[in-house]
């Protein structure tokens, strides 16, 4: 089949399809190149309506309908309809496929192995309610995001929900945001939200929810107090926290990175902090990487820290915290020593009278440090206090906080020796 069709009016359909419509190995073309953008005005190559179904392999479908509201394949208020589309390319100056979808009986949209491309590539005009991912609307069976498509689009994302409040969602299905404003509105109702490239500034944090970010280039500001009762979930982006003491994510909080670049003095609270693939940015002098501050449980698993000098504390003022910390695969990096006995990660106990730091470091490296103003180690340094248990590699290093000690003991060789730490 091949047709190439020029309407005389601004508002045309090449085929409309009340029954069952099969086109294999062909190429359909509608073009109304001088059209205006108008919302009253719209070309479509196929317009599906009531119980209608287009089947399409091998086809080319285009609408060169310059800045018009022009599809390629249409369902405008219809129940009970369905496009089926396999080896296909649709291609659209506006969107290729929409599906208006007023009705109340199910349609449905297969598309396996095919382009799609527009401004936006599929466009769900009304629906009766989209949950976290493509697909959920109550009225829409669809099945596009089978990763065999190929999405080529020129707005915001390749998928579009809704018309006056429109929600956009990535190729992998999940609610995609561009500024601040779209991000915080998302947080409220979607528990996983995937940011796009650019600044965006967090001041509240939803318990539970997700952000994925699209790397480097996503810059989270968290520079303020964030309370949250619950768990926290970046991945993939660059998160920029205050070096003023006492900022960070607070509360009954469980904190999880993952892949992120975080630059800043971040101070940790609440139940956990748990860090994958991080990488830690501290240029300023004076300052650390992390402050493990006030949280029960954190875990450092294959990231990389760069400062200055100073890199992870351990310390808070309190008497009785209970803290495990635990570095896996890591890597501690100074530009410079900071010239007064700092090691990679610090450990100030002093302060504590019935807790108790329990310190575990395997498989890390410490590059550029000062040797431990007591433990002699560029890894690891007990500064102070003696209620601090350390094991590097299967190795207990330093073991306190048994009120029969009094002082901490380090081990050197395969005896312990008492000091005044």
């Amino acid at each position: 089949m091949s047709a190439d069709f020029t309407p005389a009016d601004a508002s045309a359909s090449l085929i409309n399809v009340p029954g069952t419509l099969n086109v294999e190995n062909g190429t359909v073309i509608i073009n109304r190149e001088d059209a205006a953008f108008n919302p009253s005005y719209r070309t479509c190559v196929f317009c599906v309506s009531n119980d209608g179904t287009v089947n399409l392999n091998d086809v080319t479908a285009k609408n060169n309908g310059g800045a018009g509201m022009a599809y390629v394949l249409d369902m405008s208020n219809a129940t009970n309809a369905a496009y089926n589309v396999e080896n296909s390319r649709l291609e659209s100056t506006y969107i290729a496929v929409r599906a208006f979808n007023s009705g109340y009986d199910m349609n449905n949209v297969t598309i396996k192995n095919s382009t799609l491309k527009g401004k936006y590539c599929f466009w769900v005009h009304n629906y009766k309610g989209a949950g976290d991912s493509v697909g959920t609307d109550e009225t829409l069976n669809l099945d596009i995001l089978n990763g065999t498509n190929t999405f080529e689009y020129t707005g915001k994302a390749p998928i579009l929900y809704g018309f006056a409040n429109p929600i956009y969602y990535d190729v992998d299905g999940m609610v995609l945001v561009s500024n601040t404003d779209e991000l915080n509105a998302a947080l409220k109702t979607y528990t996983c939200v995937k940011a796009k490239e650019g600044d965006y500034t967090l001041t509240t944090f939803p318990a539970g929810a997700k952000i994925i970010g699209s790397g480097e280039n996503t810059v989270i500001n968290a520079t303020s107090i964030i309370t949250v009762n619950g768990a926290v979930n970046i991945e993939n982006a660059h998160i920029v926290m205050s070096n003023d003491g006492y900022k960070g994510f607070q509360g009954n909080v469980e904190l999880n990175l993952k892949n992120c670049t975080i630059e800043g003095q971040p101070f940790l609270y609440g139940v956990k902090a748990n860090f994958e693939g991080c990488t830690f940015e501290q240029a300023a002098k004076g300052n650390y990487n992390v402050w493990a501050y006030a949280v029960k449980e954190a875990s450092f698993t294959n990231c990389v820290f760069n400062c200055d000098g100073r890199c992870v504390l351990i310390y808070q003022e309190g008497p009785s915290l209970i803290q495990n910390v635990t570095f896996e695969g890591c890597t501690f990096n100074a530009a410079t020593p900071a010239g007064d006995g700092k090691a990679a990660v610090e450990i100030g106990a002093s302060n504590l009278t019935t807790g108790l730091y329990n310190v575990v470091i395997n498989n890390c490296t410490a590059n550029g440090f000062d040797a431990g103003s007591v433990s002699g180690s560029t890894l690891w340094n007990v500064k102070n206090g003696n209620r601090a248990n350390v094991t590097v590699d299967g190795e207990i290093c330093f073991v306190g906080g048994a009120d029969a000690i009094g002082n901490g003991l380090y081990k050197s060789g395969s005896t312990y020796s008492v000091t005044n730490a």
